[in-house]
């Protein structure tokens, strides 16, 4: 039981997680009451804030999320006109700091969570200048791998006059260090979590690694189709996945062709042991189903400067929304709306991305 002594106004319990505010008001969220107690605790809400004792019970903790990927050093080319294959086409060279798990790590930070990142560094400057950047922003990098001689993740990658990827070479060989033996001496941390995200980077002995041991929802980003393979044996174990409509197909056997084609699929993920399918359709939206509801979010009307990483803001915004609660359609509001403020940068993680911005886009005033 928690109590505040001076004013006797809150008091919540451990056991029901409610949380009572003058007998008025009752939050049924561990999340959201860590979010509200600093507001409820300010003198605005109580002037005698100084006179206030809080016993806190140790099992009750502020939640984090953690996040097991790729961290990419990203080489972005963009020509000036139409790409013409096979030539040298005028452009622009962009170099970033990218990969799915850290962007996804990266855009969580900026929506105000706590985020511990497990994925390999390597013994260069330009991994060296990324663990400082995951730093200043915020991200916990304590668990991570940084094996000695190795060189780090490059992704290298190229677009069209509009931003849209044409092609790519992944350089990630470095990523084999995430083995289940490193994975397993980081267990405690990722099942102290509220939920663990994944991506399809690591090895397939390690998400299968993860599939057996996780304890809490594992959300899974498929990443390509080439590396859906990885996953399609461990579906059963997989709270929510994020794969657009060509890995949804390879995953399920189903071509999509109409709208009762994508609820095929979504039914066979879901009868596959997943509870939470979003398939991203690009122009026509995102896809949402459980097993009581299916919904199609459509994207957000705003001017597209690339769309690389746009994918990631969105499983960011998945992991947000459960995080704090919310419910089918209200999470795929949230991850529209993370894609929607990436896409408007030409950066894979917009520096716009904020709480109070993807509150506005997804229209979530709930929290």
């Amino acid at each position: 039981m928690y109590e505040v002594n001076s004013i006797g106004a809150v008091n919540f319990s451990i056991t029901s997680l409610e949380f009572i505010v003058s007998g008025k008001s009752k939050i049924n969220s561990k999340n959201t009451l860590f979010l509200l107690l600093p507001s409820l605790l300010s003198t605005s809400v109580f002037p005698e804030k100084r006179n206030i004792s809080i016993i806190v019970n140790k099992r009750m903790k502020p939640s984090y999320i953690t996040v097991v990927g790729g961290a990419n050093i990203d080489i972005a080319g963009t020509p000036q006109r139409k790409l013409i294959a096979a030539d040298s086409n005028p452009g622009r060279v962009r170099v970033s700091f990218g990969g799915v798990g850290r962007n996804i790590a990266e855009n969580l930070v900026r929506l105000g969570t706590q985020v511990k990142l497990i994925t390999a560094f390597g013994d260069d400057l330009q991994a060296e200048s990324m663990k400082n950047f995951c730093i200043q922003t915020g991200i916990d990098i304590s668990d991570s791998n940084m094996p000695a001689g190795r060189s780090g993740s490059t992704y290298l990658f190229i677009t069209d006059e509009r931003g849209e990827m044409q092609l790519a070479i992944a350089d990630m060989g470095i990523f084999d260090t995430i083995s289940p033996e490193f994975l397993q001496s980081k267990l405690p941390h990722i099942n102290q979590s509220a939920l663990c995200v994944a991506d399809t980077n690591i090895p397939e002995e390690s998400l299968h690694f993860l599939f057996r041991h996780c304890t809490v929802p594992l959300f899974v980003d498929a990443v390509s189709v080439t590396k859906a393979e990885k996953i399609k044996a461990g579906l059963r174990s997989i709270h929510t996945i994020k794969p657009n409509k060509l890995e949804a197909e390879f995953l399920t056997g189903i071509p999509i062709a109409d709208d009762e084609d994508l609820h095929r699929v979504a039914d066979n993920l879901l009868q596959k042991g997943v509870r939470q399918v979003f398939i991203s359709l690009g122009m026509r939206g995102l896809f949402c189903a459980d097993k009581t509801e299916k919904v199609l979010i459509p994207p957000k009307q705003v001017q597209a400067v690339s769309t690389t990483g746009a994918g990631d803001s969105a499983m960011a915004g998945l992991a947000w929304a459960f995080l704090h609660g919310l419910g089918l359609k209200e999470s795929g509001e949230a991850a529209t709306a993370c894609a929607s403020i990436c896409v408007e940068s030409e950066k894979t993680v917009s520096e716009a991305m904020s709480l109070s911005l993807l509150r506005r886009r997804a229209n979530i005033d709930t929290l």
